[in-house]
């Protein structure tokens, strides 16, 4: 019965459908973007709540890095002056909350006539730049741990400084926008001569993908059209049975994405394939009608239409059910992009059999009947009619040779690498992987990891030896570059508390540990607030490694995990 009202009524079926694409359309308002860490949790995972919370202790983790890099040393008024002048105008950007450097840090200076927290080159305008003695700048520099491979490189030929974004519902779209400031800011203020500028860090790389899967899309998707057209036109010998499947394609996507939009999918690395499969299958949905509906229209079927309905609504409606069941169970995945596109693609899968049902009759019939018989499509059958017999009749040698070529190509799954590196999705010479190539020689690393340390609420020397210790150890794996933590600074006001340069160490008594870190508080709240919780039950520690896919990252945090449980730490690497 349906069968036959969606060719005697197709118009009120057209008229139906185009209500139900107008209803839904609404959805697409609730279209929102991820392509940050988290689009991979959901929003109850422990993992990101405890992220979260650790965010609201010590502030964004994510950054722009700026590093410019000199064929002599960096120590020179042209290169200061540029410097200071791009952390002035970064500093500026909506979203930034502030910029780490040798000019803006705080640091405690090696003194031991009196306790000073500042930045170790510190600078109010260009003519503070003028004054300085480079000589005296470049020994209090390499005298401070915490800079080399952080802020200057080993050979004192880069200078690296951070814009941190702000803390707080930060969308991948304000990335983009950062980094195209960003990106803005060095055109209008190219280098000194000698001088080459790189910009990395977690916001290029996050805009970068973003950038490069609507890229890629762009291109992707009107290719595939273009091919499926010419395929088209090569079978049906018509334009306009050629092109009436594109129409079907548009609704579906349309309806497709904005249920899917409503229902909380985002648009991510993952569901971008979507759109590319939803166009394979309302084809593959279409082909069947209109080549059945050719087929009995030259052999003067009576109702070439229904016959066409008759013949494929089961078999298309079979077919794209169980193609929508694969799809859902991609939905008990953990990771919410897999998540997402097991229910967009499986609801498009549904929706693209529904649309061609709905809209296809109406559009096939609107071709002039007397024309069908000059039409010069369904020679092609002759030659499918040619291929099915010798399929017939080279069955069993066949079915040998594909066995064959499935066991070979099976023996190479073990070859296979399952190793995830955002930055090598990016094309060799895009400048985020080359600044991040560059950085990994240069400062022995691009990236790392922050643990966070849990403490009773009370922070003792015997923690502290043993978070020292710990750092200690983890700088001796060839992959751990840098280990960047509060030890160092509470080292540095004891020297300077006791007057002696061999007290450069952890404080002799818990008393005195607690006398340090209020020091440190009172002389730079906003410093200690990057390193120790204002209750005292928390501490931060970065480290920088030269790390990139996830398969090393994983084998090393496993070895970081191991190692606080060695030195009787809690700590929970992010």
């Amino acid at each position: 019965m349906i069968k036959l009202s969606l060719v005697n009524q197709r118009y009120r079926y057209f008229g139906a459908g185009m209500i139900f694409v107008l209803f839904t359309s609404f959805g697409l308002t609730h279209f929102s973007s991820d392509f940050s860490y988290k689009a991979w949790f959901k929003p109850s995972d422990p993992n990101l709540i405890k992220y979260e919370a650790y965010k609201k202790k010590f502030g964004s983790e994510d950054f722009v890095s700026i590093t410019l890099n000199n064929a002599d040393e960096i120590y020179n008024e042209a290169l200061f002056t540029y410097a200071h002048r791009l952390e002035l105008e970064l500093s500026k950007l909506d979203g930034i909350s502030n910029i780490n450097s040798i000019f803006k840090s705080n640091f405690v200076h090696p003194s031991l006539e009196e306790i000073e927290v500042a930045p170790l080159v510190s600078i109010n305008s260009i003519e503070d730049i003028k004054t300085l003695n480079y000589e005296e700048v470049k020994t209090t520099l390499l005298q401070e741990p915490q800079v080399i491979n952080h802020f200057i490189s080993e050979n004192s030929r880069s200078l690296t400084f951070f814009a941190i974004v702000e803390t707080g519902s930060m969308q991948t779209s304000d990335y983009q926008r950062i980094e195209k400031e960003a990106k803005a800011i060095l055109k209008n203020l190219p280098p000194p001569k000698g001088v080459t500028a790189y910009m990395a860090g977690s916001v290029s790389i996050i805009a970068s993908i973003a950038n490069g899967v609507l890229s890629d899309m762009l291109k992707i998707l009107p290719t595939l059209i273009g091919i499926l057209l010419i395929i088209l036109l090569v079978i049906y010998r018509n334009i306009f049975f050629a092109i009436i499947p594109f129409f079907v394609i548009l609704i579906t996507l349309i309806t497709t994405f904005a249920i899917s939009f409503f229902l909380g999918v985002s648009y991510n690395s993952i569901t971008s394939m979507v759109p590319h499969i939803i166009v394979t299958i309302c084809v593959s949905d279409s082909i069947h009608i209109i080549s059945s509906y050719l087929f009995h229209a030259r052999n003067k079927h009576d109702n070439p239409m229904l016959k066409s309905i008759q013949e494929n609504f089961v078999p298309t409606l079979l077919t794209s059910f169980t193609t929508a069941i694969g799809f859902a169970a991609l939905t008990l995945s953990d990771l919410e992009p897999i998540k997402q596109m097991g229910i967009a693609s499986g609801l498009g899968t549904m929706l693209a059999w529904v649309m061609t049902m709905l809209f296809l009759p109406s559009l096939i019939l609107k071709y002039p009947k007397e024309k069908l018989r000059s039409l010069k499509s369904g020679n092609q059958l002759l030659f499918f009619d040619k291929y099915v017999r010798k399929i017939n009749r080279y069955a069993l040698p066949i079915l040998i040779l594909a066995l064959v070529i499935t066991i070979g190509v099976g023996d190479n799954i073990k070859r296979l690498d399952i190793n995830s590196n955002s930055v090598k999705m990016l094309e060799k010479t895009h400048s985020v992987r080359v600044a991040n190539e560059f950085l990994k020689d240069e400062f022995k690393g691009a990236n790392g990891i922050d643990i966070l340390l849990e403490s009773d609420g009370s922070i003792d020397r015997k923690m502290l030896l043993n978070i020292e210790d710990f750092s200690n150890e983890i700088l001796k794996h060839p992959q751990v570059s840098k280990v960047v933590g509060p030890i160092n600074i509470l080292k540095a006001l004891n020297r300077s508390i006791e007057g002696k340069s061999e007290q450069y160490q952890v404080p002799e008594t818990d008393g005195k540990v607690d006398d340090i870190i209020n020091v440190f508080s009172f002389f730079a709240p906003d410093e200690m607030d990057k390193w120790i919780s204002s209750k005292k039950d928390y501490m931060r520690m970065h480290i920088t490694w030269n790390v990139n896919g996830s398969t090393e990252s994983l084998i090393l945090i496993k070895y970081l995990k191991k190692k606080l449980k060695e030195f009787n730490i809690t700590g929970t690497i992010t």
